[in-house]
């Protein structure tokens, strides 16, 4: 059973909602409109449990105690940056500079980054979610390596298929990239 909230929250999205997002989505490993049917709640699971354990993501949780990673605080909306302390740009020994640095970036007044709110999973995040669920469905994961080094290879006459997991994942790790890391990458050389 899904249950997108509370202690024992398992999924972002339920069984409809992904759903939905594969009807409007083009991958490189399924149709576009490939469904879940009831009774496939369990990819969903599954994929909500690799977001959890294999992306270290930027920010921290919204509130402390909550059960899943998301939503989470401080995470600069795409394209943005947080400042940090100034470096070189910022001379030592200009006082005014270093004083509107501080009044700019670092109280409460003008930001540099827009961040997402803090109340809300990402649609990217939704999305990355379903997308691993079917590729579940489909019998591979994300850090599989059903085929090695020979990926495209021609044997004779037979070229081997792209099957490779971590390949076919890049749909997924396009949505995920901008709000944290990929760690199992770090294990698979990725």
């Amino acid at each position: 059973m899904i249950q997108t909230s509370g202690e024992g929250q398992n999924s972002y999205i339920t069984l409809s909602e992904a759903n939905a997002i594969l009807m409007t989505t083009q991958t490189s490993f399924f149709e576009v409109g490939d469904q879940f049917e009831t009774g496939e709640e369990a990819y969903l699971i599954e994929a909500f449990r690799d977001l959890e354990r294999l992306w270290d993501w930027a920010g921290q949780p919204a509130t402390m105690d909550q059960s899943a990673q998301w939503p989470r605080k401080y995470v600069p909306k795409p394209g943005w940056q947080v400042p940090g302390e100034p470096g070189w740009s910022v001379p030592e020994n200009n006082a005014f500079e270093w004083i509107a640095y501080k009044e700019r970036y670092l109280t409460g007044g003008v930001q540099s980054a827009s961040f997402i709110s803090a109340d809300t999973v990402p649609l990217d995040i939704k999305e990355a979610q379903a997308l691993i669920a079917m590729l579940r469905k489909s019998g591979s994961n994300l850090v599989e390596d059903n085929q090695g080094g020979f990926q495209g290879t021609q044997l004779g006459k037979i070229k081997l298929s792209y099957v490779n997991a971590v390949r076919e994942s890049a749909d997924i790790h396009k949505r995920t990239g901008h709000f944290g890391r990929f760690k199992a990458g770090l294990l698979m050389g990725v």
